[in-house]
């Protein structure tokens, strides 16, 4: 598969202050070898280092498809629930708010 992300789109997530950085994927998983694997990061208002991969076949509408799916399944409690143990050490905040 050929990649189509087009300029605009990732104009639109670089405006929402995400990096983005997309490779092909070249793995031993036939359903999603050829692939990309888009890496949006972003800083944390706390300073952390957070991001996610955006797995899509190169073409506009995959990728926005993948991103609401990401958006509508994700879990705060989850997200914030694995840091608790590390609250107040090597930089993660000690506040539940702030995780």
């Amino acid at each position: 598969m050929e990649l189509k992300l087009s300029k605009d789109v990732i104009r639109i997530v670089e405006d929402c202050g995400f990096s983005i950085n997309i490779e092909k994927q070249n793995i031993d998983n036939k359903l999603f070898n050829g692939w990309y694997c888009a890496n949006l990061s972003q800083p944390t208002p706390e300073g952390e280092d957070w991001w996610m991969n955006v797995i899509f076949d190169g073409t506009d509408s995959n990728f926005i498809k993948e991103i609401r799916e990401l958006a509508y399944y994700f879990d705060v409690d989850e997200e914030v629930e694995k840091w608790i143990p590390y609250r107040g050490e090597g930089g993660c905040p000690s506040s539940i708010l702030a995780l």
